[in-house]
């Protein structure tokens, strides 16, 4: 989740920087509940049309201090219709990047960025899937709202909830330490605590690093990445090529999906276009889809489908070496097929390797940002290149287009993800050595191969 900022006002105080989620239930607010406790949050607000997106954040707030107001959901609420976005300066040295569609605020947004840079790469990404997006600026026509004029527009519907872990099924890795601990103090009560159990108690400054107990993850850790490789890849290409573009005089404008865990959570967009009819979204047109009509021109599909898929550490990760080798000039050769396909530095990971994995103390996991941005047809030139690939986020726009080629077409997609390795200091090190004893023979070598 992201790091969220508390601004006070004189009417009430505005969270910025809140994660947003989907909600697809016949009961969201527990399903928005459901959310929140998964991802350990401590507050949390449900809202959009029919309470369909939620957005949970970790405060650490006195008891006393009066609930904040979701800064995302007021600007959601404030433009209900069309895509909306603007980019704000808050606080000493954020900008606030926010976007609302249909009155939802978009998943990927309500983010703090480093600079005015890194947000508008961010609104040239929501353009791809909101072609129509409306970008609030002070100096065009259509000027956006202060800290101001979002604290006025406050209520009782953008104000958060504390997220409730009452009644809650105990995890096991809580359990056997309290059960530890228990037996513990039962054993040194009748002075007949063994001398192994006296050092491993919970919170001795002396317990054993491989103690299982020291492996269960953080309460607020972040969730352990997803690698959807090949087949999560393939599969996702599936999906979007069984989407229909045309339905009964309803025309697909936009479409996107968010990966939470080993699922999708998608909704597309589709405005009436040429001959009225609504038989095929209302039948639905594919299984599972929930169609909410936003006005007579627009409806909205809502639906989730499974993806293949693997943790992080349940399984094999090419080395960083590897992929600089092999990997990165494969990827530089497929580039021209796309508008976009970039990655960042190599990254280390939040959350290590957990310690009791085998070679722990040589293995530590990295990421690279990915960025793919191009014709729908040209993601399939990177299903064998995916092994070591995670994506967060799809978005598929669709738009007449008169003369196609081979970098734009009337299907363009964008995709958010990651590309996942591991360091290795022997591997490194060999590289060195190899290195080194190159440099060295030619530096003896004063002729050619072959003179």
């Amino acid at each position: 989740m992201h790091e969220p900022l508390l601004i006070p006002t004189g009417r009430c105080t505005l969270l910025f920087g809140m994660s947003w989620f989907t909600v697809l239930d016949a009961q969201p607010a527990k399903a928005g509940m459901r959310i929140a406790r998964r991802y350990r949050a401590t507050h949390s607000v449900i809202t959009g049309p029919e309470l369909s997106a939620v957005g949970i954040a970790v405060l650490r707030q006195p008891q006393h201090v009066p609930l904040p107001n979701s800064a995302a959901a007021i600007f959601a609420a404030l433009y209900p219709t069309g895509a909306t976005a603007m980019a704000m300066p808050v606080g000493s040295d954020a900008i606030w990047l926010v976007a609302a569609h249909e009155g939802m605020v978009v998943a990927s947004t309500d983010r703090l960025c480093r600079d005015m840079e890194e947000a508008r790469q961010a609104l040239a990404e929501l353009r791809l899937s909101f072609p129509h997006l409306c970008v609030l600026d002070e100096a065009s026509s259509h000027p956006m709202p202060n800290i101001e004029a979002l604290a006025r527009a406050a209520d009782t519907a953008t104000t958060l909830r504390k997220v409730s872990y009452a009644f809650q099924p105990i995890p096991i890795a809580a359990a056997c330490a309290g059960l530890l601990l228990l037996c513990a103090v039962f054993a040194l009560w009748f002075g007949a605590a063994p001398a192994g159990l006296r050092v491993a108690m919970v919170g001795s400054p002396s317990a054993s690093a491989s103690d299982p107990m020291h492996d269960a993850p953080a309460r607020d850790a972040p969730p352990t990445p997803i690698i959807h490789g090949t087949a999560g890849l393939r599969a996702l290409l599936q999906s979007l090529h069984r989407l229909p573009v045309r339905l009964d005089g309803w025309l697909l404008t936009t479409m996107r999906c968010e990966a939470i865990l080993l699922r999708w959570d998608c909704s597309a967009e589709y405005t009436r276009h040429g001959t009225p009819g609504n038989e095929s979204l209302l039948r639905p047109a594919l299984p599972g889809w929930h169609i909410a009509f936003q006005g007579l021109d627009v409806a909205r599909a809502t639906w989730q489908m499974p993806s293949p898929g693997r943790p992080l550490h349940g399984g094999r990760v090419s080395l960083a070496a590897d992929n600089d080798r092999a990997l990165l000039p494969a990827l530089q050769t497929i580039r021209p097929a796309f508008t976009v396909l970039d990655t960042g530095p190599s990254e280390m990971l939040a959350s290590p390797v957990p310690p009791h994995a085998a070679n722990a103390t040589d293995r530590r996991y990295r990421s690279r940002h990915l960025r793919v941005e191009g014709p729908l047809r040209s993601v399939s030139l990177m299903v064998p290149l995916a092994m070591d690939m995670g994506w967060q986020t799809v978005h598929l726009g669709h738009r007449t287009l008169e003369k196609p080629d081979a970098r734009q077409s009337a299907l363009m997609i964008s995709l958010s993800g990651a590309l996942y390795e591991i360091w290795s200091p022997h591997a490194a090190a060999i590289i060195s050595e190899s290195a080194q004893v190159l440099d060295a023979s030619l530096a003896g070598d004063h002729g050619l191969l072959g003179d």
